[in-house]
């Protein structure tokens, strides 16, 4: 594990050591990606996604380093680093992992990986990959870890007009994940799954499996529950745990002629705890190039299931319990985030690898931060616009 001030020092090395391109004669190869963020929430009193009612540069404006040192035909290091000012994440080396191709089919990888969940897992940081500035939260929630530290296995047998890729893993994760802006940190004991795209014509489709056992660390979700254990409510006490087994489901199809586009991905996260609820949740996007501009609609949503948890902390005998009553009442709601966004955007391409986009988002639930606690759900307009290039 690095400390934080050598994975800074090692980082900022890899970013701007002007040597790294005399490198490449000697078997390495690197690539970059970057992105200046604007973004403004039109709302005072919440926050969405990072972003105020003050015009802000963070928390997706970055810079990245990706290398890979071959060491024959077969046996490579890949390494990728990500410097950022966010207060939401830390600069950090995203990927550092060993490489083997035992033929034409089959690829063994282990270290430290970018975690599969998603259409868009590999590229997450790197937005000149996608039409959105920012990739629907409601789809690719804050919670679910990037990376894991195991090994998989990737399989891509050779067909005459269809693509197969199929990747399985396993491994394990201690992380710290921004919640709503809080940091929770995360202790992935075990984690496996099952990965499988196909690809025909101008079609695509995705499918993937995962399961993993899990716990957490909340302040706040402790002192509620230590507070209830106090007081005699240990039933109600036990079911604020933070552990437990998680499964996660996903299916994606998307379709792209070079002119029209249009994607669809669909995610469902059932677990077993009663402090983080089963959701399902979705995006559609379509859109037209005008090259070099293309231009896009987008939807997206989260649904939560209802709670179990019944607060039997009764209220009216006393001040102190009311306060206690209110208090868990309000955590239970805040489990659940149903929200929903709808997107129009577009984006300029030009002939350097640069593209310009601007997004005009209006989001409707309750997953914002609110300056008051009496405040639950809440509807606002957000505004982004974004430079992003490859290198």
């Amino acid at each position: 594990m690095f400390s934080h001030y050598t994975k800074s020092l090692l980082i900022a090395a890899l970013l701007l050591c002007p040597s790294l391109a005399q490198a490449q004669e000697s078997g390495f190869e690197w690539s970059g990606f970057g992105r200046v963020v604007a973004g403004y929430l039109a709302e005072d009193g919440m926050i969405y996604g990072g972003y105020d009612d003050e015009l802000s540069l963070k928390p997706n404006s970055l810079l990245g380093l990706q290398g890979e040192w071959q060491f024959d035909s077969k046996l490579s290091l890949v390494g990728q680093a990500v410097l950022t000012a966010s207060d939401q994440r830390d600069s950090d080396i995203e990927w550092l992992y060993l490489n083997y191709r035992l033929n034409d089919h089959w690829q063994v990888k282990f270290g430290q990986l970018n975690t599969p969940f998603f259409s868009y897992s590999d590229v997450q940081d790197v937005g000149y990959a996608y039409h959105w500035v920012q990739l629907p939260i409601e789809a690719y929630p804050e919670f679910l870890f990037k990376k894991y530290r195991g090994a998989s296995i990737r399989f891509t047998p050779a067909f005459e007009r269809v693509a197969l890729d199929v990747e399985t893993y396993y491994g394990s994760m201690n992380d710290t994940a921004s919640v709503r802006g809080n940091q929770v940190d995360i202790d992935l004991s075990q984690i496996y799954g099952v990965i499988a795209k196909l690809s025909y014509d101008k079609y695509r489709l995705s499918a993937s499996y995962h399961k993993g056992e899990f716990s957490y660390d909340v302040p706040r979700l402790n002192d509620v529950r230590n507070i209830l254990t106090a007081v005699g409510f240990n039933t109600l006490a036990n079911q604020f745990m933070s552990d437990g087994t998680g499964e996660y489901y996903q299916l994606g199809l998307s379709y792209d002629d070079l002119n029209v586009f249009a994607r669809s991905e669909i995610t469902y996260i059932a677990q077993s705890t009663n402090t983080i609820a089963d959701y399902l949740s979705y995006y559609l996007i379509a859109g037209y190039v005008f090259d070099p501009v293309s231009v896009y609609l987008s939807f997206a949503e989260r649904t939560s299931e209802e709670y179990s948890i019944i607060n039997t902390v009764p209220k009216g005998v006393n001040p102190q319990l009311d306060e206690l009553s209110i208090g868990v009442d309000a955590l239970i709601d805040s489990f659940a985030i149903n929200n929903r966004s709808l997107s129009i955007g577009a984006r300029f391409d030009s002939n350097n690898n640069v593209a310009f986009k601007v997004e005009v988002k209006k989001i409707r639930g309750n997953d914002f931060q609110f300056d008051s606690p009496l405040v639950t759900k809440g509807s606002a307009v957000l505004l982004l616009t974004s430079v992003e290039w490859v290198f």
